[in-house]
């Protein structure tokens, strides 16, 4: 019997990526650079070839794709993205299905990321989690009661849209507040060197050592989890010791 595959599709603020998932195995991934402020069909035919690169005709049963905005989940229509202006109303389903002839499902990148950890990543087991993605932008999942909260338009974990001091919360907690304070591109690795205050260390029981604050270096950080290892703590600890002090007028 023939395998029937499904493609994941990640778009962001300056690359898409896109995977071919059989059975529990990634068994091909592509990715490139979009031109985000290129015109909208620009950045449409860059996603699909690297959908093409991936895609089996005949044995691919459907696509996922994530995109860093609000969404349409019913008509799989994206709105306003922030990191490609000319993507004010995209129609993205309904183009990617009468391109490949496939179910297509359209959601919140956070969204997806925050799904996939709750099935198959750090989050399994979990009851209510929070899946944060820090690229070029800023963004969240929110897992309660084990069921996606999306909110109107996909927007319950837009944080990065909240407004703070001149600009948003994206504008300092990003790869674009970064290039802001630091004249160079950061990717969500950067974003952990920020100086962020330690949390107190909690009281130690007997038999048990205090609870150092959890790192922050991942692209995703889920709350509610346990800490990480020693040795995962001690290289946040490192990479903190070498960060540059953060300006007083870019601390949150």
């Amino acid at each position: 019997m023939t395998r029937r595959a499904i493609l994941g599709v990640d778009l962001g603020g300056t690359h898409v990526r896109a995977g071919r998932v059989e059975g529990q195995a990634i068994r091909a991934h592509a990715a490139r650079a979009i031109s985000s402020r290129a015109a909208a069909q620009v950045v449409i035919d860059e996603i699909c070839a690297t959908i093409d690169e991936v895609f089996l005709q005949g044995e691919t049963s459907g696509i996922g794709i994530g995109v860093p905005s609000i969404v349409d989940t019913e008509a799989g229509i994206v709105y306003s993205v922030e990191n490609i202006p000319s993507w004010k109303e995209v129609h993205l389903k309904e183009l990617l299905e009468a391109r490949y002839v496939v179910p297509v499902r359209v959601n919140n990148d956070a969204n997806c990321f925050a799904l996939g950890e709750l099935h198959f990543g750090k989050g399994r087991g979990c009851r209510h989690l929070v899946g944060l993605v820090v690229g070029t932008g800023m963004g969240a999942g929110v897992i309660a009661n084990g069921h996606l909260y999306s909110g109107a338009n996909c927007g319950a974990g837009e944080l990065g849209a909240i407004p703070y001091r001149d600009k948003t919360i994206e504008g300092y907690v990003s790869g674009t507040g970064l290039k802001n304070v630091y004249g160079s591109s950061r990717t969500a690795r950067g974003a952990a060197l920020l100086r962020l205050p330690a949390r107190p260390a909690a009281p130690a029981h007997r038999g048990q050592r205090g609870a150092s604050h959890r790192h922050p270096g991942r692209c995703g950080a889920l709350f509610g989890r346990q800490g990480l290892s020693g040795a995962a703590e001690k290289r946040g600890a490192r990479a903190r010791r070498r960060a540059p002090r953060c300006p007083a007028s870019a601390r949150l």
